[in-house]
């Protein structure tokens, strides 16, 4: 069953491209062969998994990530809150 388009679930697969386009760019303006060199990882399969056509493991966003001075930390729904709208 897909998603309605007000259910947050639709834009989960939206909004995880654009963060690997974020990444992708903010490495790329670091310097793609030192986020390789920092991460063990490949230059060329790390530009690949990186790039428009890239589909980048999980893994990889983490130590791209770390690289670059970032990290996830996971909360409970209950303590996130929800912005209020423009002009509120």
């Amino acid at each position: 069953m897909k998603p309605s388009s007000t259910s947050p679930a639709y834009f989960l697969p939206i909004v995880f491209y654009l963060i690997i386009a974020a990444i992708g760019d903010v490495s790329r303006a670091r310097g793609i062969s030192r986020i390789a060199e920092d991460t063990s990882l490949g230059m060329e399969s790390l530009s690949k998994s990186l790039s428009q056509e890239g589909n980048p493991s999980f893994t990889t966003v983490m130590k791209v990530m770390a690289s670059l001075g970032f990290g996830l930390s996971p909360r409970l729904v209950s303590e996130v809150q929800p912005t209020p709208p423009a002009g509120a």
